[in-house]
């Protein structure tokens, strides 16, 4: 088909978008308030552009412009420009975390019900029983593209993590709906790769180069983590790939997220307090360097969605998927637990003060306050490369 024949050269079109737009760009954040400056918990070494989000919109608005079999729906569209704004708003001046999440749900909200997007029948998810979501079909899916956007904000402290998770979840969404039969929405989810690609040119710690030239910001972490959850549905809702399956596609971010909440609930620490528990402070504190922390998350997102779809392709019921998934999320919590317990008895042995809360910063930037109410030393935050996005974080 000549879609087919075209899909080559969009992608190469968007991937030059994206790296044009970010150098244009990279010279006029300064004046666009754009500019992420060191100081306190954020230790890169000079003021970064916090444009590569508005470099991947423009590099995925004009292919979706140029060649509208690629285009998903106007409403998708419409949604993902929406947050692009939001993120750019926020990146320029902070938002109220409250108002900002408000905002998230009300676009998420209208493009989930104007594009008719809603999760099929979800399978046997429990042995012999048949679950329909039935009216909450809705409300569940927004649920599910509202979390899987913030998760990717949330991870987005290392140069080069929150991209190359977004890039692993793409790529898995593309080879479940080109295994289903689907290749005009693989091709479609192949397009933010591309764009994707562009971004990490820059973001990533090369050979030569100690820092990232621009960090993702909240433009680009809400909106692309937006477009990676409605992609999950809609391919899910029109292909026959379970939806067990495409939640696999974005696993990691989702657990990580999900064990720190747990965590800062469990020791009455407010969601939104400032703290240094995500899987790649913990990695960092274990004594890793940036791109390491980066490879082994990226493993374990790959591994994830790559289990997932192999369970579905070897003919594994939904119950079996879904059971093995909270197994791993069990684990996932159980063993991040038990490595912060060990570094607090290191900590502790080496003479580190006490302290009563779990998962936050403590007055020395240095310091991480984890399980059991003991304090680990960090050496800081992730580097000099350490991206500001997400406050909570950093």
């Amino acid at each position: 088909m000549l879609f087919d024949g075209l899909l080559l050269p969009s992608l190469l079109a968007t991937l030059l978008g994206t790296v044009l737009a970010i150098g244009w760009l990279i010279d006029r954040a300064p004046g666009l308030g754009l500019l992420d400056s060191p100081g306190g918990r954020k230790q890169h070494a000079k003021p970064t552009p916090l444009v590569g989000g508005l470099g991947i919109g423009f590099g995925l608005v004009v292919i979706w412009l140029l060649v509208p079999a690629l285009r998903p729906n106007p409403w998708v569209v419409a949604g993902f420009l929406a947050l692009l704004v939001l993120g750019a708003v926020d990146d320029h001046r902070e938002l109220p975390a409250l108002r900002k999440l408000g905002i998230e749900i009300l676009v998420v909200a209208a493009v989930v019900s104007s594009a008719g997007i809603t999760l099929p029948p979800l399978g046997a998810l429990l042995p012999g029983v048949e679950v329909n979501p039935g009216w909450l079909a809705w409300p569940i899916a927004v649920f599910g593209v509202v979390s899987v956007l913030n998760a990717l904000n949330m991870i987005d402290g290392v140069d080069g993590l929150s991209g190359s998770i977004a890039l692993s979840g793409f790529l898995a969404l593309a080879a479940a709906a080109g295994l289903a039969g689907d290749t005009s929405l693989m091709q479609m989810a192949l397009v933010p790769c591309a764009a994707i690609v562009g971004f990490l040119a820059y973001n990533l710690q090369l050979v030569g180069r100690l820092a990232a030239r621009v960090f993702l910001g909240d433009a680009g972490s809400l909106s692309v983590g937006f477009l990676l959850a409605i992609y999950a549905i809609i391919i899910c809702q029109n292909t026959s790939v379970p939806a067990i399956t495409t939640v696999w596609a974005v696993a990691l971010p989702l657990l990580d997220g999900l064990t720190v909440i747990q965590r800062r609930s469990a020791c009455g620490v407010g969601l939104t307090q400032p703290g240094a528990d995500h899987l790649h402070h913990l990695l960092r504190a274990w004594g890793l360097g940036p791109n390491a922390i980066t490879a082994v998350e990226i493993f374990f997102a790959a591994t994830f969605a790559g289990l997932g779809i192999g369970l579905w392709q070897l003919g594994a019921e939904e119950w079996v998927s879904l059971f093995l998934l909270l197994i791993l999320a069990l684990v996932f919590r159980v063993g991040s637990d038990r490595a912060w317990q060990l570094l607090a008895d290191r900590s502790t042995a080496a003479g580190k003060p006490e302290h009563a809360l779990q998962g936050v910063h403590s007055a020395d930037e240095d310091t991480v306050v984890v399980a059991a109410g003991h304090s680990v030393d960090t050496g800081g935050s992730i580097g000099p490369q350490s991206d500001r996005r997400n406050r909570n974080d950093r």
